[in-house]
């Protein structure tokens, strides 16, 4: 059996004004071995803020079955038995006031076959529209389902989805383009109208 471990390191924000009220833009509460986000105190009047980060996962455990290295198991899971360091996630968002923001994310991972590697995930910008529209360029998880669009820290589990990693590729499905969002009046943003264009992103860790 796998066990997996999520220690979380976050900085604090960087600000130009006075503190105030706010929330990072992805939600690290779960029901596991995960730690959570320092919450900083933003003022809504703040023209800059800076929200950094670092995630570590891994995972410890064996097995008795066969291996199969054959198998695709997905982005980061686990594939021997002992140490596996899934990852380490480094990066962060920065809000330029009401309107721009900008979000990278890197990930450094090792294992016993490949030894270290890395790749960028994500890499993007979104300028936030009136009338709950929003658009955004670079690479990005595309929002098709849930699991897709979540980051190795915030998995619920110590490998992805088989029914995910099937349908979108071990990796998941990345686009490289845009993406026009509108979040429909009403909804709290639970329901959304997407329409973007771009291509799959090639997964070519540098080593």
């Amino acid at each position: 059996m796998l066990r997996r471990f999520v220690p979380l390191l976050a900085a604090p924000a960087l600000l130009t004004a006075e503190e105030g009220d706010s929330h990072h833009d992805h939600d690290h509460s779960h029901d596991h071995d995960h730690a959570h986000h320092l919450q900083e105190k933003v003022p809504e009047s703040g023209w800059f803020r800076l929200h950094p980060h670092v995630n570590a996962a891994f995972a410890i455990g064996g097995s008795t079955a066969e291996k199969n290295f054959n198998l695709i198991q997905g982005s980061h899971a686990p594939v021997d038995d002992g140490f596996n360091l899934q990852g380490i996630e480094i990066g962060g968002a920065a809000e330029f006031g009401e309107v721009l923001s900008l979000h990278a994310y890197h990930n450094v991972f090792w294992d016993r076959f490949d030894g270290w590697d890395s790749e960028w995930e994500e890499a993007y910008a979104t300028i936030h529209l009136p009338g709950e529209v929003s658009i955004r360029g670079g690479q990005f998880f595309a929002a098709f389902g849930h699991e897709n669009t979540l980051h190795l820290h915030q998995r619920q589990f110590v490998e992805p989805p088989i029914s995910m990693v099937r349908l979108l590729g071990e990796e998941g499905l990345i686009v490289q383009g845009a993406e026009l969002a509108w979040h429909l009046p009403g909804t709290r943003k639970k329901w959304q109208v997407r329409v973007g264009e771009g291509q799959a992103a090639d997964h070519c860790p540098r080593g």
